[in-house]
C-alpha cells in the first residue's frame, strides 16, 4: 500500500465532539472499518465505536458471518456504557431514558486486504449506505454495496445496539437491510475510496452526470488531493456551499495501492 489518507468531521456547525462518525484503520494488518452512527438515536457514536473497533481487532472470516453471535458482547457493551441513572434523574428525565432504551443505530462498512497466490484481494461487508469504491486506470470500476446515486434513502439499512420488532408479529432483529460482502483483487495502482453516505452520494452523483452531460467532475481526483485535515473541511464546506452535498458527518479513507 503506498499511500493511505483518513479523515473525519463533524457536520459544519457543529462541534467536533459531535461527530458521530467511526473510523478505524490498521496498516499493518491492512483492516479498516467505518460506521456512522445514525442521527436522533442516543449513543450513536458509542454505538459507532464499538463496531469499527470489534471488526478491526478481529474481523470475520468467511462471507457471511454470524452476525448475531458478533454483535451480542457489542450491545452488551453499550448497554453497560450508558449512564442509565444519570438519564433518568436529568431535565429530560423519562423522556431521554425511554430514547436511550430504544437503542443506538448505525450503518457499517469493513474490509480486509489479504495477500492470496500472489494477488492482492480486498474482502469487505456492508449494511447500509457507508459506500467503498474501486478505481483503475482513471476509472470507477466498483462500487459497494450501492450502485446508484438513487439508492441513497433517508431510510437506510442499520445495525442497532438493542434488539428491535420493526412490526408487532415479527421476533426481536438486530439488523434491518441485508449484509452485503464482496472480494475482488486489487491491482497495483488501483485507488480504494471509502466515504459516509454524503461524499458517497456525491462521488456517484458526479460520476453519473459526467456520463450523461460531459461534465468534467472526476470525484477521485478531488478526493485524492486531500491530504491535510485542513484541506477536507474545506472540500466538504465548498461542496454544501454550491449544495452538491448535503451538511451531515464526513468521513473519508483513500488507499492506494
Amino acid at each position: 500500500m503506498k499511500k493511505v489518507e483518513f479523515f473525519s468531521i463533524s457536520k459544519i456547525g457543529n462541534e467536533i465532539q459531535d461527530n458521530k462518525d467511526s473510523i478505524r484503520f490498521n496498516q499493518k494488518e491492512r483492516r479498516f472499518a467505518i460506521s456512522d452512527g445514525v442521527s436522533g438515536t442516543s449513543y450513536s457514536k458509542e454505538w459507532a465505536n464499538l463496531l469499527t473497533e470489534s471488526f478491526v481487532e478481529a474481523p470475520f472470516n468467511e462471507p457471511e458471518p454470524d452476525i448475531k453471535k458478533w454483535i451480542y458482547p457489542l450491545q452488551v457493551s453499550w448497554y453497560n456504557s450508558v449512564p442509565w441513572d444519570r438519564l433518568i434523574n436529568s431535565k429530560g428525565g423519562v423522556d431521554c431514558y425511554e430514547k436511550a432504551m430504544d437503542g443506538a443505530a448505525a450503518t457499517f462498512l469493513a474490509g480486509v486486504i489479504e495477500d492470496s497466490g500472489g494477488k492482492v484481494i480486498l474482502k469487505a461487508w456492508a449494511l447500509g449506505d457507508t459506500n467503498l469504491f474501486i478505481v483503475r486506470n482513471d476509472e470507477n470500476i466498483f462500487s459497494f454495496p450501492l450502485k446508484s446515486s438513487e439508492d441513497f434513502s433517508l431510510y437506510t439499512s442499520q445495525i442497532f445496539s438493542t434488539p428491535k420488532k420493526i412490526e408487532p408479529s415479527e421476533e426481536l432483529i438486530n439488523y434491518v437491510g441485508k449484509f452485503e460482502y464482496m472480494a475482488e483483487e486489487i491491482h497495483h495502482g488501483d485507488i480504494v475510496i471509502c466515504s459516509s453516505d454524503s461524499i458517497s452520494k456525491w462521488y456517484l452523483e458526479s460520476i453519473e452526470h459526467k456520463t450523461l452531460e460531459n461534465i468534467s467532475v472526476i470525484p477521485w481526483h478531488e478526493l485524492l488531493s486531500l491530504d491535510s485535515e485542513e484541506k477536507f473541511h474545506s472540500f466538504i464546506r465548498e461542496k454544501i456551499d454550491i449544495e452538491n452535498m448535503k451538511n451531515d458527518d464526513s468521513t473519508l479513507l483513500v488507499m492506494k495501492f
